[in-house]
Parts: C-alpha cells; sequence; structure tokens
C-alpha cells in the first residue's frame, strides 16, 4: 500500500471512530448534558482537524511537503484546542472551572509535544509515514485524555444521574475508577 493510500485509510478509520463515539443521532434527549453536548462537538471539530491534515499529508508524494504538512496540523490542532478555551460554560462554576483546566491542560500537552514532534519530522518518506500519522493521532488521544473531566467533576455538579442517562456522555468522560 503506497503511502497516500495509507494515509487515507487511517483517516477513514479516525473518521469512523470520531463519528462513531463522539456524537448523538441528533435526538436530543430530555437527560442530555449540555457540558457533554459541548465537548463532544469540540473533540469533533479538533478530530476534523486531525482528518484534514492527514487527507492533506495522504495528498502529497513530496517528503519534506508531508513532514511541513504534518507539522503545520500540529499547530492547528494546538490554535484549535487553545480558542475552545473560552467558549466552554457551564451554570455549575467548578464544572466550568474544570472543563476550562481540562482545556489548559490539552493545551499544555499538545505545546510540550510540538517541538519534539516537528524536529522528529524533517521529512517524511513513505516507509515511516503510518508511524508518524499515528505520533500526531497519539497527541490528540493524550489532548483528549486531559479535556475529557473524570465523571466525579460531573457528580460534584449534581449531574451524576444525568451523564448515566445520557448514552453519549461516557465518551466524554474519564472513568478511572470502576465504582466512578
Amino acid at each position: 500500500m503506497t503511502g497516500g493510500r495509507l494515509v487515507r485509510a487511517l483517516v477513514a478509520v479516525l473518521l469512523v471512530a470520531g463519528t462513531a463515539s463522539c456524537s448523538n443521532d441528533g435526538a436530543a434527549t430530555p437527560a442530555e448534558v449540555p457540558e457533554c453536548a459541548d465537548l463532544r462537538a469540540r473533540e469533533n471539530v479538533l478530530i476534523d482537524s486531525v482528518n484534514e491534515t492527514l487527507a492533506a499529508v495522504g495528498d502529497t508524494d513530496d517528503e519534506t511537503e508531508r513532514a511541513i504538512v504534518l507539522v503545520d496540523g500540529f499547530d492547528d490542532l494546538i490554535d484549535l484546542a487553545r480558542s475552545h478555551i473560552e467558549g466552554i460554560a457551564s451554570s455549575d462554576p467548578a464544572l466550568e472551572e474544570a472543563l476550562r483546566a481540562g482545556g489548559r491542560a490539552a493545551v499544555d500537552q499538545l505545546a510540550s509535544e510540538r517541538d519534539e514532534f516537528a524536529a522528529s519530522v524533517p521529512v517524511v518518506t513513505e516507509d515511516d509515514e503510518r508511524g508518524r500519522v499515528g505520533e500526531f493521532q497519539n497527541a490528540l488521544e493524550k489532548a483528549f485524555s486531559n479535556l475529557e473531566p473524570a465523571r466525579s467533576v460531573y457528580v460534584d455538579a449534581g449531574l451524576g444521574d444525568a451523564i448515566d442517562a445520557d448514552p453519549t456522555c461516557e465518551f466524554v468522560t474519564q472513568r478511572a475508577d470502576p465504582a466512578d
């Protein structure tokens, strides 16, 4: 499989994973938690950004250009994550601060990896394309682990039953403990 086809295959997998796990069927349920819906939407924007970058990587045969596209995509991901922090809102001040803190931690996580990532990809050959794309996707997953608050944060805000009733809340909630 050539690099371009490999990247497009990985993009398709990420697209399906993002769509299947981070969005609901469009019908609001009475128990929908606005903070979860907002976080799902924000994560979907980040997933879309990564998918656009990976598609652009797959569309070029130039090794240096692939590297530039990947690093630019990483920068775009940081900028998007940063821009989303100010839009976070909740009727519960503690939950809002926890969500903002998670947003800041996600930006810090991405920013701390950016220079090392950029230095590691002066060129992206077909042989190392899969690994570099994987590193980029891993950076997004690490950001999500910071963005998504623990279930206990929602419970402390009085939303425990609501997040349990909202079937897609589980995709934007960290459950560190099975009892959580």
